[in-house]
């Protein structure tokens, strides 16, 4: 199983305020991979995911995965890459919507990415189109035989990332 390093590191991706109704490319795209987060978290993989579609509507998963023996790969080098390569294909114009999805430690709208995994209670998305960016939060408890309970995510409007 590969593992992440988490650290404390506030949120990079700044929220702004609630978001009552949510665009349905980002409704879309939220509810497309969650299930793959939440299959991951449940095996124990705790590693940031992320997808793209290009302008053709075809979708792309992505994710960093370290060799065998290498050092693990850090959290903020995980968001940090993510970021980089969708800022670079939306200046392009090779996509039209990217989203990353991670695990971290959620107060309401604030978040936090945590140094133990016993912290996390959240897996929070970052999904922008070029129309509109939303930081979503899912908070959820497991109880000791690992069953987790996942509360309703909650959608922010948050300041773009990608599509500058």
């Amino acid at each position: 199983m590969n593992r992440i390093v988490f650290s404390v590191l506030v949120l990079i991706f700044p929220i702004l305020s609630f978001a009552e109704e949510v665009p349905s490319d980002i409704s879309e795209a939220y509810y497309e991979l969650r299930p793959v987060v939440i299959k991951f978290q449940q095996s124990g993989d705790l590693a940031p995911l992320a997808y793209s579609i290009n302008m053709k509507g075809e979708l792309t998963g992505d994710a960093l995965i370290n060799k065998e023996g290498e050092e693990d790969i850090s959290m903020e080098f995980a968001l940090s890459h993510f970021q980089k390569k969708y800022q670079e294909s939306a200046s392009k114009g090779s996509i039209k919507l990217a989203a990353v999805f991670f695990h971290g430690n959620a107060q309401g709208a604030s978040v936090k990415i945590v140094n133990k995994i016993s912290e996390v209670n959240a897996f929070i998305a970052y999904i922008e189109s070029k129309a509109s960016s939303y930081t979503v939060i899912t908070e959820y408890s497991c109880d000791e035989s690992e069953k987790c309970t996942y509360q309703k995510p909650k959608f922010f409007k948050s300041s773009p990332q990608y599509f500058r």
